[in-house]
Order: structure tokens, then sequence, then C-alpha cells
């Protein structure tokens, strides 16, 4: 996820208080599709805590390989506060 997508998700997360889960993806064929999904989800994670977001707000979910889903990561809404109010939409990052 590039700097400013970052930040304009971290400003988000912060003013809403939203959990967000962080689905990592593998590309087909890739081998360790759930090790490097894993990666790829959690180097976002740390980018995000990095920029402000409280680690409590952000869920990492491996997904492997998925037909239709290039490697990656994509957030999607939690569905849960943490201490605050509000809704995200989900975002492919």
């Amino acid at each position: 996820m590039g700097d400013a997508k970052v930040a304009e998700v971290a400003q988000q997360l912060a003013s809403n208080r939203r959990v967000v889960v962080i689905e990592g993806y593998a590309n087909y064929g890739e081998a360790d599709a759930e090790r490097n999904a894993e990666f790829r989800a959690n180097v976002v994670r740390d980018q995000l805590i990095d920029a402000g977001v409280a680690p409590a707000q952000l869920r990492v979910v491996a997904r492997g390989y998925v037909d239709g889903n290039a490697g990656g990561v994509k957030l999607i809404d939690g569905g849960t506060a943490v201490a605050g109010e509000g809704r995200t939409s989900a975002t492919d990052a």
C-alpha cells in the first residue's frame, strides 16, 4: 500500500475507531501461498500501526490463493468499534 493510501486509511481509522480486517492474498501458483498472503497483510498492518492506528483496530487474515484475486491485500470493515463509533466501507489496497 502506498504512503498516501496508508495515511488516508490511518486518518479514517483514527476518527472512527473501527476494527479492520486486513486480508492477504497470494498469486496463482505462488509457492507458500498462505505464508506469502500473511506476510503481505502484516506489512500493511505494520504500515498502519506506524501511521498511528491502534493495533487493537487491526486483524490479519491470510487467505492464500483465491480464484479471481491477485496477490495483495484487501481491507474489510470488521463490523465493530474500539471505544468509538462510525462505519468504514471495504477498501481495496
